[in-house]
């Protein structure tokens, strides 16, 4: 620690250090928010499916925010799938 070049080395070994972990933590999550955006969208369409009948204006509504959430959905996926065809993908 006594020279600057080794506290720098030192600082960037470490930096090193956590951004391996911070990746592996991310091969998780990816996989987690893709799952979620699925059920999510699964949810909603079957949710107004079955409330097409019994009350078609909650129907409407959660039509309009699947459609709403759709479009940010593939947005998301696209980047999503990006992510996963990186080499250091593990997920």
């Amino acid at each position: 620690w006594s020279s600057p070049a080794a506290r720098s080395a030192m600082d960037l070994h470490f930096k090193i250090c956590r951004a391996r972990e911070e990746i592996s933590r991310l091969n998780i999550e990816v996989c987690r928010l893709v799952t979620y955006i699925r059920d999510e969208d699964n949810y909603l369409r079957m949710s107004e499916e079955q409330l097409k009948n019994t009350n078609p204006g909650l129907a409407h509504q959660i039509s309009i925010v699947c459609n709403i959430r759709g479009r940010f959905n593939s947005h998301h996926l696209k980047r999503l799938q990006d992510i996963s065809q990186l080499s250091g993908f593990s997920g």
